[in-house]
C-alpha cells in the first residue's frame, strides 16, 4: 500500500484518539518525508510519527512515537528513552518499521497508544524533571553520537533551534538503532547469542541498549519482543534479503511465462492458417518461444516487485512488502528497458508467426524461410502454369557438369516459379499442394526439363 495512505489513515487514529481522550490540541502536518501528528494531553504531548520516506538512517513506512513535556518546546524522547528514564522492565518493539498495511499500522499504533495509556502516570511524573532529562540526553547524545557545541549562541531561542535539531537527527539515528541494526534484529528474532556479539562489536550504547544488553544476558528463555501482529520488522525479512536461488527461480519463471506466450501466440497464428488457407507451411511454436527468452530475463529484473510474489506461498503479503520496498528505486530505466526488449520480441514474433508457404483460394505466399525479415512474393493462382520436375542441375557456370537431383517447381506466367528445394515439405504434402494448384495432375507431368536454366 502506498505511504501516502497510510499517512492519512495515521492522522485520522490520531484524531479519534485525541477526542477520546479529550485532549486540548492536534496538530498533524506532512514534511513529504514523514507524517507528523501531535496531540496535547493533560500532563505531556504525544507526537506520533511516520516516515514515507526511507534513508540510510531508518526504513521506509516506519511509525514511532515520541513525548514532550512541554508542548511547546523543541525537546522530545523516544519510547526507548522513556523506559530507560523510568528503568522499568519493557524490552518490547515500539519502533514499527515496514508496515505494509492499515490493519498493520492500526495494530502498531493501537500497541503504542496502550503503552502511553499504561504507563501515563509514571511518564507523567518525569515532567519534574525535564531539565535534568533534557541535560541527560545531550550527555548521552554526545557520547554515543558525537557533536560539536563549542559555537552555538547563549541566547536561549538560538540555543534551543541548535539543540532542537539535534535531537531531531538523534531520533532518526534511534529510529535506525531499533529498527534497521543487525544487533537489534538478532534480539527481535530471538537469536540472543548472536545479538550479544553484534552489541559486543559496537562502540557506545545508549542507555537503553545498556539495560537492553543485560536482559539478553539474564534471558534464560525466549522473550516475544514484538507480538505477531505488529511484526513487520521479522516479517519483511523473507521479501527483503532474497537470495540469488529466489532470483533465479524468479527469471526461470519470468522466462517460461513469456516463452509460453509467444508458444501460445504462434500456435493462434497457425490455427488461423489452418482455418483460412487449403494449405499451410506452419512456422515452429518452439521456435516462435524462443522470443521470450530476453523480455523473460529483463522483465524479471524491472519488474521484480510484482512479479516475485507470484512464487511467494503468501502472495498478498508479498506483493504489499515488496510494493513498499520498491517506492524509492528509480523504475524508469529498467521498465524502459523491458519495454524496448517486449517490443523488439514481438516484432521478431511477427516476422517469424508468419508461414514461409500458403495456398489461399486465389494467392499463393512464399518468403525465404531462413531470413524471417523477408517479404512475400505472391503469385495468382490464376497465374499458374504448370507442375514441372527438374531433373538436376549444373554445377558450374559453363554448364559442362551436370548433376541428376529430381525436385518440382511450380511454375507461374512470366517464367516466375517455386522451387521445392525451397520448401521444408515432406512428400505427401507436395503432393497435396500439386493437388490443390492442379487437380488430377499428381501422377501426370505436363513436361521435365534438365535444369532451371531451360525455362528461359
Amino acid at each position: 500500500m502506498k505511504p501516502e495512505r497510510l499517512a492519512m489513515r495515521l492522522e485520522n487514529r490520531v484524531r479519534e484518539y485525541a477526542e477520546s481522550k479529550f485532549a486540548s490540541d492536534v496538530y498533524c502536518y506532512n514534511d513529504r518525508s514523514a507524517e507528523f501528528c501531535k496531540i496535547r494531553l493533560a500532563h505531556f504531548s504525544a507526537e506520533f510519527v511516520y516516515f514515507l520516506k526511507g534513508s540510510e538512517s531508518r526504513p521506509i513506512s516506519t511509525l514511532s512515537c515520541r513525548l514532550y513535556f512541554d508542548s511547546d518546546s523543541p525537546y522530545h524522547y523516544e519510547l526507548q528513552e522513556i523506559i530507560d528514564y523510568l528503568d522499568i522492565y519493557d524490552y518490547h518493539c515500539y519502533t514499527f518499521p515496514y508496515i505494509e498495511n492499515e490493519k498493520r499500522l492500526d495494530a502498531c499504533f493501537n500497541y503504542i497508544k496502550d503503552f502511553i495509556e499504561y504507563r501515563y502516570d509514571e511518564i507523567a511524573s518525569l515532567r519534574d524533571r525535564a531539565d535534568e532529562l533534557k541535560e541527560h540526553k545531550l550527555g548521552e547524545i554526545k557520547r554515543v553520537y558525537p557533536f560539536d557545541d563549542s559555537g552555538v549562541s547563549s541566547d536561549k531561542a538560538s540555543a534551543d533551534m541548535f539543540y532542537g535539531n539535534i535531537f531531531n537527527h538523534y531520533s532518526d539515528f534511534l529510529v535506525g538503532r531499533y529498527t534497521e541494526l543487525p544487533a537489534y534484529l538478532s534480539f527481535v528474532t530471538g537469536k540472543l547469542e548472536k545479538a550479544i556479539k553484534e552489541y559486543g562489536k559496537l562502540g557506545e550504547l545508549t542507555g537503553y541498549e545498556r539495560k537492553l544488553v543485560g536482559f539478553i544476558k539474564e534471558s534464560y528463555a525466549p522473550y516475544q519482543a514484538v507480538p505477531p501482529e505488529c511484526a513487520s520488522i521479522i516479517d519483511v525479512r523473507q521479501y527483503k534479503n532474497t537470495g540469488s536461488k529466489e532470483f533465479a527461480k524468479l527469471v526461470c519463471v519470468s522466462v517460461f511465462l513469456f516463452c509460453f506466450l509467444f508458444f501460445l501466440a504462434q500456435l493462434i497464428v497457425n490455427l488461423y492458417y489452418m482455418k483460412a488457407a487449403l494449405f499451410t507451411d506452419f512456422s515452429n511454436p518452439f521456435l516462435s518461444a524462443v522470443c521470450g527468452i530476453v523480455p523473460g530475463i529483463i522483465c524479471s529484473v524491472a519488474f521484480r516487485s510484482k512479479l516475485e510474489p507470484l512464487i511467494c506461498r503468501n502472495k498478498k503479503q508479498a506483493l504489499e512488502f515488496h510494493s513498499l520496498m520498491d517506492e524509492k528505486a528509480d523504475k524508469t530505466v529498467p521498465k524502459a528497458a523491458g519495454a524496448i526488449a517486449l517490443g523488439v520480441s514481438i516484432i521478431l514474433f511477427l516476422c517469424l508467426c508468419r508461414a514461409p508457404f500458403a495456398v489461399f483460394d486465389d494467392t499463393v505466399y512464399y518468403r525465404d524461410s531462413s531470413n524471417p525479415f523477408s517479404h512475400y512474393d505472391k503469385y495468382g493462382t490464376n497465374e499458374f502454369e504448370d507442375v514441372i520436375i527438374v531433373k538436376g542441375r549444373y554445377l558450374d557456370k559453363n554448364y559442362t557438369q551436370y548433376e541428376e537431383d529430381p525436385f518440382y517447381i511450380f511454375l507461374f506466367t512470366g517464367t516466375r516459379y517455386i522451387s521445392a528445394n525451397d520448401l521444408s515439405l515432406t512428400d505427401s504434402e507436395l503432393e497435396e499442394v500439386i493437388n490443390i494448384l492442379e487437380p488430377g495432375m499428381e501422377e501426370y507431368r505436363k513436361r521435365s526439363i534438365n535444369a532451371i536454366e531451360d525455362l528461359y
